[in-house]
């Protein structure tokens, strides 16, 4: 899902006419593979569906050849709420999506200042939806990738393991929110659909995460005092209460504040969401200073 909102989409998903100027068709037949004939308006997606199987139960009996019926879900929402939403099997195709129907709002909106906008009828429309060659395209792309569809977000993500995984994530389909302390993050802009620079110690900064912002403050209070790198390991004698307590803040307190945040979208997951919390190395590596305990089995 990719969601524009700017004062243009906005300012259309609040149009008074949007009803009658919106549901005509796409400005184009051959959008109609990407964008479907006409955006959903509001949330009803089960009335959205229910009018999609009206609309092939119409056409589809005066095809050529029997056709069975596509995925009736919306590809286009509009919503004064928050503008234009586009959707996609992933992150690329909703992106595609966005940009297609943003470029649509000027045509309709030009249509309509010059007489009226008019797009060809939707028998036509649904010729071209269902038209072998047309579905041809959509099929370029071969078998989906494991985790096409789905979201990972990573948190240490500008490096290490955190790195890692965002590539693994990547190479594997997933669309990707990278989450690091360290303002490297920002170089993986270019390989991420989607990342947070979340530097807290200065997180004023808005963050491009779909997380509440009272998230951002509150981990930023969290977090403000923490350093990007800790200290070498050292004799429990010798380690002062505060390094204590930044390290508690980034390793444990930090898990429990993203993992409440992320609660709600987990429950809203279709396969129930998934959480993987990665241990240190100091657990079979402590460093200087620690004893070896062996446990024996009795005999």
């Amino acid at each position: 899902m990719r969601t524009v909102t700017n004062e243009r989409t906005l300012g259309f998903a609040a149009h008074p006419e949007l009803a009658r100027i919106s549901q005509k068709g796409p400005a184009t037949p051959d959008h109609v593979i990407r964008t479907k004939r006409t955006p959903m308006l509001g949330s009803d997606i089960a009335g959205y569906a229910e009018e999609y199987r009206r609309y092939f139960d119409q056409h589809a009996p005066h095809a050529k050849e029997p056709k069975a019926i596509l995925d009736p879900a919306p590809r286009v929402v509009l919503d004064p709420a928050f503008g234009l939403a586009a959707a996609g099997r992933t992150a690329k195709d909703a992106a595609i999506v966005a940009e297609i129907y943003d470029h649509t709002i000027d045509v309709i909106l030009r249509g309509e200042a010059l007489g009226g906008f008019q797009a060809l009828p939707a028998k036509d429309i649904f010729d071209v939806e269902y038209w072998d060659l047309e579905q041809a395209k959509l099929k370029k792309g071969g078998k989906a990738l494991p985790f096409t569809g789905e979201v990972a977000l990573v948190t240490g993500a500008a490096s290490g393991i955190g790195k890692a995984a965002v590539s693994a994530f990547l190479a594997r389909g997933a669309a990707v929110v990278g989450l690091d302390l360290d303002a490297k993050i920002e170089s993986l802009r270019s390989r991420a659909i989607f990342w947070a620079y979340a530097a807290m110690s200065r997180t004023r900064r808005k963050c491009a995460l779909p997380l509440r912002e009272r998230y951002s403050r509150s981990a930023a209070r969290h977090a403000r005092a923490e350093r990007r790198h800790f200290p070498a390991s050292r004799k429990i004698a010798d380690l002062p209460t505060e390094e204590w307590r930044k390290a508690m803040s980034v390793n444990l307190d930090a898990n429990l504040l993203l993992m409440r945040t992320c609660h709600p979208f987990l429950k809203l997951s279709p396969r129930g969401g998934r959480v993987v919390v990665i241990g240190s190395k100091n657990v079979p590596a402590p460093g200087p200073g620690h004893r070896r305990i062996r446990l024996r089995r009795p005999r």
